[in-house]
């Protein structure tokens, strides 16, 4: 663990997930610190062609048993990335459309309508790419009251939601 600052905020919200699902897995360090941290199921999502292809090769022991990677548009593939959810399931929220924009907010809305109401959700980068907390908070609270929120700074501001 410790490729990259993160680790310690999933090790501290896993509970019981045992499945990390990620939005944006540039070059897999979130995926190697699922890894590490014993996540039976890690599912995710990178639109850049040589990040993807850095991932195949850096993961090739693991695909299609624990590490599950999608080639494209977060947006496009999260229907077929929901269905692989059954338990309750760690969420990273970290997609990027050409480094200017995110994706976030139909992406917690899809994850939202998922059966399972108390996944944990990690949305990154709030106050840049027009993430908005407030609306955040509002949207998840829709879907179940019992959520509680914290933040973290660990490289950039990171929302936390959780039950």
């Amino acid at each position: 663990m410790g490729y990259w600052p993160y680790d310690r905020i999933f090790k501290k919200y896993k509970a019981e997930c045992n499945t990390f699902f990620e939005t944006g897995t540039h070059f897999g360090h979130s995926v190697q610190d699922a890894l590490d941290l014993g996540f039976e199921k890690i599912i995710s999502v990178e639109i850049n062609d040589d990040y993807y292809n850095h991932c195949l090769n850096e993961f090739q022991n693991e695909l299609n048993k624990k590490v599950f990677l999608f080639h494209g548009d977060s947006l496009v593939y999260l229907p077929q990335m929901l269905e692989m959810v059954d338990s309750k399931t760690m969420f990273w929220l970290d997609a990027h459309i050409d480094g200017n924009a995110s994706p976030f907010q139909q992406e917690l809305k899809s994850i939202l309508e998922h059966p399972i109401k108390d996944h944990v959700i990690l949305v990154d980068d709030i106050g840049s790419y027009g993430c908005d907390e407030n609306w955040i908070k509002e949207t998840i609270l829709a879907s179940n009251p019992n959520y509680k929120f914290d933040f973290d700074n660990c490289a950039a501001k990171q929302l936390i939601a959780y039950i």
